[in-house]
């Protein structure tokens, strides 16, 4: 069984010095704090937020769903809502404009894309309902803007792109499909790298709808 511990650090740079590549010396990593709320469970990913009132969380994906915890006080986390998931020994979690993005591979009624509307923490983490007219399982996400990328899907071996600007309205966009399964994706401006099983793949996202693929690794 494999467990995680939440380890929130305060980060001391003491020396930054820059000579055509930027290098950082001299880190300090303090521990303040901990938390292990299932301890009998697995946690697989974390992520972090910043409510409009300050306050800081950390969402911890469980093997049953999300933790989300309060750390804004990082000597004493709490965990202050809890979104049930389908069991799952990964999660992967990505949060934008107070909204929290959730997949797994596990399947039931609560997989899909998981959309959590954090506005209300601490109150309330509010989940209506899964999505899934996209998919109902995923391997990893990535959001760059208004896009969301979905990769490892039940549905497309490569890449979902999704516009969530309205996370109550999704609008899907394309599928990359050129690399087959894709276990990661990162994105930066107008062009995608894709993880795959054997290669890397360099794909051109300027246009959402027809992304081309620029090169793959040998």
């Amino acid at each position: 069984m494999i467990r995680l511990t939440i380890i929130l650090a305060a980060l001391i740079c003491s020396s930054i010095s820059i000579t055509g590549q930027s290098e950082i010396k001299n880190i300090n990593v303090n521990l303040i704090g901990t938390l292990d709320p299932y301890p009998d469970d697995r946690y697989s990913d974390i992520w972090g937020y910043k409510h409009s009132s300050g306050r800081e969380y950390a969402l911890m994906a469980v093997f049953t769903g999300t933790s989300i915890i309060d750390v804004t006080n990082g000597t004493n986390p709490v965990e202050v809502a809890f979104v049930e998931g389908e069991r799952s020994i990964w999660r992967d979690i990505k949060v934008k404009d107070g909204y929290a993005y959730i997949v797994s591979e596990g399947e039931g009624s609560n997989a899909g894309l998981q959309i959590v509307d954090l506005t209300n923490l601490p109150q309330i983490a509010w989940f209506p309902k899964s999505n899934t007219d996209f998919f109902v399982t995923a391997h990893n996400i990535f959001i760059d803007g208004n896009y969301l990328f979905a990769a490892g899907t039940d549905t497309e071996p490569g890449v979902h792109i999704i516009d969530i600007t309205n996370p109550g309205n999704l609008e899907h966009q394309s599928v990359y499909r050129e690399s087959d399964y894709v276990h990661d994706v990162y994105v930066w401006g107008d062009r995608l790298v894709a993880c795959a099983g054997d290669h890397y793949a360099l794909v051109d996202i300027s246009n959402v709808r027809e992304p081309k693929l620029i090169s793959k690794s040998p």
